[in-house]
Order: C-alpha cells, then sequence, then structure tokens
C-alpha cells in the first residue's frame, strides 16, 4: 500500500489527499505491531519486530517525499519526472535494510 501511494507523488496535487490513507496505514501497522508485542513472550526486540521499524521509516520517507515534492524550492532530484527517482529507490531502500538487519542479527 506504502508504495501504491508513493506512486501516486506526482499525480496528487496536496498532500491532504494522502493524509488519510498514510495515517490509516501508520495506525493499522502500530496495532499489528502492539498485538504482536502482547502476543510473544521475550523481553528484548525480536527479529520480525525489525520489519515493523522499517515500515515506521519506510512510512515517514513517503511522507517526506510529498513535503519535498510538493516544496515550492526547485529540488530537481526528488522533483525530476514527477518522483521517479523517489519511487525507483523504494524497493531497494527496504530490500536493503531488510538484508542488512538480517545480516546483523544473524551473522554477526
Amino acid at each position: 500500500m506504502l508504495f501504491a501511494i508513493q506512486l501516486l507523488l506526482g499525480k496528487v496535487t496536496t498532500f491532504a489527499n494522502m493524509a488519510a490513507p498514510l495515517i490509516a496505514l501508520f495506525l493499522g501497522v502500530i496495532l499489528a505491531h502492539i498485538g504482536l508485542r502482547k502476543s510473544l513472550l521475550a523481553s528484548g526486540v525480536t527479529y520480525i519486530e525489525y520489519y515493523y521499524f522499517v515500515i515506521y521509516i519506510i512510512t515517514m520517507v513517503v511522507i517526506a517525499s510529498y513535503f519535498l515534492f510538493h516544496n515550492k524550492k526547485n529540488l530537481s532530484l526528488i522533483q525530476y519526472r514527477n518522483g521517479l527517482v523517489m519511487k525507483l529507490l523504494f524497493w531497494p531502500f527496504i530490500l536493503t535494510s531488510i538484508l542488512g538487519i538480517t545480516w546483523w542479527k544473524f551473522y554477526l
């Protein structure tokens, strides 16, 4: 759903149109994380919780990309071809962060 919202970067004229889906998604992720935390008996942060942290970060990145795209200053890297750079960096950012977390938790 975050990627679908990111794909609408150049097509939506105001951030207010995207605020409701982003807030609903963020609250849903928080509630799912709380539900997972209640069902676990572990006291520290488990491996599966890092996925939620990645989702929190990528949600903030999507929100920041909307604010930077609609900024009045000329930010050519973000505004290039309706936010193509941000759209192309979405999945590599998620996958490399999950790979880094996996490598850190299991191989260090």
